[in-house]
């Protein structure tokens, strides 16, 4: 995946103009969530880490623990991009 052409798309979402600044920096952090039914959201559990692999073996300890929950993994990322 692009961090450049992900920052820019967000820029363009966001109404900036075409071109706007270039990504000085990027923060990516992993984390595990479980469905809730009873407010119909996903919530994050456990603490987010910079690690997938670390993020995906927890995933699979609480599906093998919990089989009867949804997890999933989330990736977030935060930007940094300087504007003309």
């Amino acid at each position: 995946m692009s961090w450049e052409l992900l920052c820019q798309a967000c820029l363009k979402a966001i109404g900036a103009a075409p071109g706007a600044g270039e990504t000085s920096s990027v923060e990516t952090s992993w984390q595990v969530q479980v469905w809730h039914d009873a407010t119909r959201a996903w919530r994050s559990v456990g603490r987010p880490c910079t690690s997938e692999a670390a993020v995906r073996a927890e995933l699979t300890d609480r599906r093998a623990r919990h089989p009867e929950l949804l997890f999933r993994p989330v990736v977030r990322t935060i930007s940094e991009t300087v504007l003309p």
